[in-house]
């Protein structure tokens, strides 16, 4: 099987240069989606085209993809309706799956694959100019969620095809894949494409020994004996941060990812009330607001600070961790600016009463980006939960079928 795959040559459609391709299925991605386009429409004016996947007329929501329908340029490919070759088995593809399909199915050269829930914070247009991504041929993003002693990739899965594991090659710079976000240049790698869909097909096996499609990624480029292609931003992501004043914890509502200068370039809403709303509220943006940025969290510290909170199904960090000065008003949309030292953070022990020191305040010019874009989103998801009312309205359906009787009189203010 192997050597077939080293021998396929396979024919990818690559018809149009550039594109942006989401995959999300359902109401509340498709939902999310809705509300990322029109961010990428209105608030970037980017022109670039967007292809949504979905799986099957199950996954299909009619209320916001006739939204997505709307805009200029955007198509909602249902991957049943398409094949892959024989040697790939399709019944994986599936869930988390959905994302290599889409890799495997779009029309674009060079493709940026956004989830549903990801924010870009950088116009998308200027991410295939990048000299990383037009020398390599791919950009992909690190995680924090990497313990020492336990990687989320096992070993065996390298050494099954005779292959090192990249945090032997360089454990002290080795930072796991987080793949929210990733840029890639299919005509160039369409070999590895072909061994990620054998992954994947394969997927029952492989996640035995790891986590899901995200650590697919750097073992298909080793695969395709080209592991020294494979590239990773160096910046570890930060941790978006909420606080509610009468908790003693932050609520982390999702990474930022920067690029490799470390400039903000993605909020990737990661937390599943910063998704899908709580309570019935169909806006997720507006009830948690990222208020804090924290600085760069490498893998091994992330779950050792990293807590859970089951009812509001959101990740926790206590604030112990961080020592700050309330801020004064810079904007109306924030009203904490604040940034932490990371040399400060990584040598506190959970353990230790000890607290950071040395906070500074962040620039004006660091996080204002962030704050426009995600009030953008915010507005965004506004307008989407408005087509939403008045689709259900035309058609004659209960807005209790389509959200909970306790938000609807909260949506209805939206109008």
């Amino acid at each position: 099987m192997a050597q077939q795959l080293k021998q396929a040559k396979p024919e990818l459609d690559v018809s149009r240069q550039q594109g942006i391709v989401i995959p999300a299925g359902g109401p509340v991605l498709l939902r999310n989606a809705a509300a990322l386009v029109n961010v990428i429409r209105q608030h970037y004016h980017s022109g670039l085209p967007i292809e949504i996947f979905y799986q099957g007329p199950q996954e299909w929501h009619e209320a916001a993809g006739s939204l997505l329908k709307g805009y200029a340029d955007v198509t909602c490919v249902d991957t049943d309706s398409k094949n892959l070759p024989a040697h790939h088995n399709a019944t994986q593809f599936r869930g988390f799956g959905l994302k290599i399909l889409a890799l495997y199915l779009c029309s674009f050269k060079h493709v940026l694959v956004l989830d549903s829930d990801n924010l870009p914070l950088v116009n998308p247009d200027v991410l295939f100019s990048k000299p990383t991504m037009q020398d390599s041929g791919n950009l992909f993003f690190p995680d924090y969620w990497q313990r020492e002693g336990h990687e989320p990739v096992k070993a065996v899965a390298y050494y099954a095809f005779d292959l090192t594991p990249p945090w032997e090659q360089d454990r002290e710079g080795y930072m796991a894949t987080e793949s929210g976000q990733i840029l890639l240049d299919r005509e160039k790698h369409a070999d590895v494409l072909e061994w990620l869909c054998f992954l994947q097909s394969h997927a029952d096996i492989f996640k035995r020994y790891m986590y899901g499609d995200k650590d697919f990624y750097p073992l298909a480029f080793a695969l395709a004996d080209k592991a020294s292609l494979f590239t990773q931003v160096p910046v570890a992501p930060r941790m978006a941060l909420h606080e509610e004043q009468e908790s003693p914890n932050y609520l982390q509502l999702g990474m930022v990812q920067s690029d490799e200068m470390g400039v903000l370039s993605f909020l990737h809403r990661t937390t599943y009330g910063a998704k899908r709303g709580l309570g019935g509220e169909m806006n997720p943006v507006r009830r948690y607001w990222p208020q804090f940025l924290s600085s760069p969290i490498h893998g091994k510290l992330a779950p050792k600070v990293v807590g859970w909170d089951e009812e509001k199904r959101m990740c926790l960090i206590n604030k112990r961790w961080f020592n700050y000065q309330k801020g004064k008003k810079m904007s109306m949309l924030t009203c904490k600016n604040m940034a932490f030292e990371s040399r400060n953070i990584t040598r506190c022990p959970l353990e230790s009463a000890l607290l950071p020191r040395d906070v500074k305040l962040a620039s004006t010019e660091t996080l204002w980006p962030m704050q426009v874009a995600v009030k953008a989103l915010e507005q965004s998801f506004d307008a989407v939960v408005s087509h939403e009312l008045a689709y259900m309205e035309r058609k004659g359906t209960s807005i209790s079928n389509l959200i909970t009787k306790k938000a609807s009189n909260a949506l209805l203010d939206l109008r």
